[in-house]
């Protein structure tokens, strides 16, 4: 796969496989949870050629992995924002 070796953050490996370090990996498993799924398919347009990786199986590991990273960042940036804007009143849209 040509695509795979000329762009360094392509999406796919040398054997045309959606790496999992990709964002896009994080993004069809998530995806693929929400929808309590057990496989996503991953679509890619290579030079106007569409490319379909096989089903991509929902990855356990990295969904508890991802989610634990998720609910603390909720926690300890996000919350504190909503919760400091309510105390003083300082939301975007003047009230």
């Amino acid at each position: 796969m040509e695509a795979a070796k000329s762009v360094p953050d392509f999406c796919l490996d040398d054997k045309g496989h959606l790496k999992e370090t990709h964002a896009y990996y994080t993004k069809i498993q998530l995806q693929v949870h929400v929808k309590r799924m057990e496989v996503g398919d991953f679509c890619v347009f290579i030079n106007e050629d569409l490319h379909i990786v096989e089903g991509i199986p929902l990855n356990k590991h990295f969904i508890e992995y991802s989610l634990t990273k998720l609910d603390s960042f909720f926690e300890n940036v996000i919350l504190p924002e909503i919760l400091q804007c309510k105390e003083v009143g300082n939301f975007r849209d003047g009230r």
